[in-house]
């Protein structure tokens, strides 16, 4: 016997302490990271936990606005993605790239939004620099 239904699971993300930092520090202009007391890795967005070495993270730090295509894909709908290394972080930030011509290598700088607010689309795109 096969019984079909739909189940209802209303729910609510919480972005987590870290999290909250680094989207109020876009909502500003600012792109925040974690930098590791252990082995100095600087990681963005900020997260509570080290990546490199798992230690908690606690010191935020800004880093640059700018930085290096890493590597890069065109998604379904055309969009490039791109994996971003920002200027003073070791991980790479994911996000939107505004060109037609994308390369590994080329620098970029993020494009914000006039009108910005906590959430990742505060950065409108990454352009070249």
């Amino acid at each position: 016997m096969i019984f079909h239904q739909r189940i209802k699971l209303p729910y609510r993300y919480t972005a987590g302490e870290m999290n909250t930092r680094f989207l109020q520090a876009l909502a500003e202009g600012a792109i925040l990271g974690a930098r590791c007391g252990s082995c100095s890795m600087t990681v963005v967005p900020a997260r509570p936990f080290c990546p490199g070495c798992s230690s908690s993270l606690h010191d935020l730090v800004s880093v640059a606005d700018e930085g290096v295509v890493t590597s890069y894909t065109i998604d379904a709908q055309g969009r490039v993605i791109g994996l971003i290394r920002l200027d003073g972080a070791d991980t790479h930030f994911p996000h939107i790239l505004d060109t037609d011509s994308p390369r590994i290598g080329m620098r970029v700088r993020a494009r914000w939004a006039e009108d910005r607010h906590p959430e990742i689309t505060a950065i409108e795109a990454f352009v070249g620099a």
